[in-house]
């Protein structure tokens, strides 16, 4: 009962203005990031992407159509994970909003200005860490250090 969970898997870091955001920086792979989908009680808006490890993407692109509210793709995969997305059979169905943002930072800000009360914001890259990172942990402890920043007026600026 006292189990606290493994730290970058699926780790809630803080509610913020109604946003719950959640570190899946272990999601290394998109079966991964498919699982944390799954784990979801509701649509996220979520950050992926990362280093390329010359796996497909085709199956994460459905499966961010129908379980993502919006995606941020961000580092060396993000044209890759577009591309699936945008192939994905239910993507024209689905109408699924994204965006590319190189920097991760601004990743994570943009997520923040995306969500509005009762929103998910998860990092579950399908990608490892390294274009930008030393390693998953790295990632995940800079973007809790993030979310750790961001303020009330971060959260649902964006129209």
């Amino acid at each position: 009962m006292s189990f606290a969970g493994v730290e970058h898997r699926l780790e809630q870091v803080r509610t913020l203005a109604g946003v719950l955001f959640i570190n899946d920086s272990i999601g290394t792979s998109p079966s991964r990031t498919a699982a944390g989908l799954r784990a979801m009680k509701r649509k996220p808006i979520i950050i992926v992407g990362g280093y390329d490890k010359h796996i497909a993407f085709d199956s994460l692109g459905e499966d961010l159509c129908r379980m993502a509210k919006q995606v941020f793709l961000t580092g060396n995969t993000a044209e890759k994970i577009r591309d699936a997305i945008e192939n994905a059979p239910s993507f024209a169905q689905s109408k699924l909003p994204y965006e590319m943002i190189d920097d991760f930072r601004d990743a994570v800000y943009a997520a923040a200005g995306a969500a509005q009360s009762g929103d998910i914001v998860l990092l579950s890259p399908a990608c490892a860490a390294f274009d930008h990172f030393k390693n998953f942990a790295e990632r995940g402890k800079y973007f809790k250090q993030l979310v750790m920043e961001l303020t009330d007026e971060d959260i649902g600026h964006q129209a």
